[in-house]
């Protein structure tokens, strides 16, 4: 019981002393960023694994078949990291393109996007 109490508090406390240290460089504006934009990366991110998956394909020589395995294919080795990646990335990325493209105003009108 003790323990648990014991690590709640350093799990609360740990992020905010070294969110106070770590100034205003170039990872915090980035970790802002995607905290200002986590809606996207939550909603995008299960298409963005869809580019690991085509790794996967790629370098496992999987079966194409796999493109369809949800939410991953394997997340063995050091492939978790690649889904990470493409779940951050690619959202951002799928997001620029929707803000950036000829229907956006019109998207944009209709609530589609923000």
């Amino acid at each position: 019981m003790g323990i648990n109490i014991l690590d709640a508090i350093v799990g609360t406390m740990s992020p905010l002393i070294l969110a106070s240290h770590l100034g205003e460089g170039r990872i915090v504006k980035h970790v802002i960023y995607l905290g200002q934009n986590s809606i996207d990366l939550v909603i995008w991110q299960f298409l963005a694994f869809r580019i690991a998956i085509v790794l996967q394909i790629i370098f496992l020589k999987a079966k194409l078949s796999a493109i369809t395995a949800f939410p991953t294919y394997d997340t063995e080795g050091i492939w978790w990291l690649v889904y990470v990646i493409a779940g951050i990335y690619g959202s951002l990325l799928w997001k620029f393109i929707l803000e950036h493209n000829p229907l956006s105003g019109w998207m944009k009108r209709r609530y589609i996007i923000r």
